[in-house]
């Protein structure tokens, strides 16, 4: 153990912040989340969680492509998805118009989604499926992002999807799911601490907690990620209330009400309720209650 002096850490902080200069934190789009986050992402490791089928992977697309459109290099990596499909999901959503119909091919939704290309910021996102590596996709990550940052001269705004499906690299076939997830976490705590990045890490809950009040508890084989993780969220639908709530549901299959809890803030508030939000199912986008009364 060495001993620091605070006074002229407290000095050499200031200095380094002063030389770099003021940033910018790295907006959602939301404006509830953005408000809760003090503006956007932040460096660090966010974390995002939900069931199956909640619309995990259509945010962090959502919120990738956000991060490009204000400019901000961005890399999104699957373990589940191709390129080509990820890229299929950005175009459905930004004509407006399901994915399905732009993959059978109907000439007016492959019309527009040319046009779309063109107005898109795609020159600054990456997408990737998991590298096969065998120093583990955690590593492969690492190389792209740092690809990425040498390329445009700042660092870019990362997701990965998902947590549970990444390899942190190393021997680990004897280990558990658990113990494998904890090295994951701390792998992508270690990445964001050594390139400076912001990354938002979708991650599955345990079927134990679908139905209770979301908590860090919530994460499927939590192992260390309610240590590593900044930033800590889960997606949730609720329950409808009232018999007209129903009825509305069954009018509107492909827009549902979803809640966005933070259960982890470690540079903000932890709000008592969820953030309230509409998923468009068809389309593959959020938008923020909130963000239509302003």
């Amino acid at each position: 153990m060495t001993l620091v002096n605070a006074h002229d850490r407290a000095l050499q902080l200031l200095q380094r912040l002063s030389d770099r200069g003021p940033t910018t934190p790295v907006s959602t789009g939301l404006g509830p989340l953005d408000d809760v986050l003090g503006g956007g992402f932040r460096p660090g490791l966010a974390i995002c969680g939900g069931i199956p089928g909640v619309g995990k992977t259509a945010f962090g697309l959502q919120l990738t492509l956000r991060a490009a459109r204000d400019d901000t290099p961005a890399v999104y990596l699957s373990a589940e998805q191709r390129p080509d499909e990820l890229l299929a999901r950005l175009l459905a959503a930004e004509v407006h118009r399901p994915v399905s119909a732009l993959l059978d091919g109907e000439p007016s939704v492959i019309a527009a989604a040319f046009e779309a290309v063109e107005r898109m910021p795609l020159h600054v996102v990456y997408v990737e499926g998991d590298p096969a590596s065998p120093a583990g996709s955690v590593k492969a990550l690492a190389k792209v992002i740092d690809e990425v940052a040498d390329f445009h001269g700042s660092a870019p705004f990362a997701c990965v999807d998902y947590l549970q499906k990444l390899s942190a690299g190393g021997p680990n076939g004897k280990d558990d799911i658990r113990v494998a997830i904890g090295k994951v976490s701390s792998a992508l705590s270690a990445l964001v601490r050594e390139s400076g990045i912001s990354l938002l890490a979708i991650s599955s809950l345990n079927r134990a907690s679908y139905k209770e009040r979301p908590s860090l508890e919530s994460f499927k084989e939590t192992g260390n990620i309610e240590f590593d993780a900044d930033l800590a969220m889960i997606l949730k639908r609720p329950e409808p209330a009232t018999d007209k709530e129903k009825d509305e549901a069954v009018r509107s299959p492909h827009l549902s009400p979803v809640e966005l809890w933070i259960v982890k803030n470690r540079i903000g508030p932890v709000p008592a309720e969820p953030i309230a939000l509409l998923f468009d199912g068809a389309l593959g986008s959020f938008r923020a209650t909130e963000d239509e009364s302003r």
